[in-house]
């Protein structure tokens, strides 16, 4: 994103910034993602980890015990 015409004296540098996100990004790079991403990221991570991997779970130890359906 273009900086050249942002008032940088009206901005508070909080809302300029995204969450931190524990990903392996290289040290020196900048993290692009805003704070919309963001958000949506953890909450779709929140989703997967707990309505998603139980289903998943629950379906694995099912056909394990055979009593899975193809």
């Amino acid at each position: 994103m273009s900086r050249a015409f942002v008032n940088d004296d009206a901005l508070d540098a909080s809302q300029d910034e995204a969450p931190q996100l524990r990903i392996p990004i290289p040290p020196g790079s900048r993290n692009y993602v805003t704070p919309e991403g963001a958000a949506t990221l953890v909450d779709e991570l929140s989703f997967l980890e707990t309505v998603e991997l139980p289903r998943i779970k629950a379906d694995i130890e099912r056909a394990g015990r055979g009593g899975g359906q193809t």
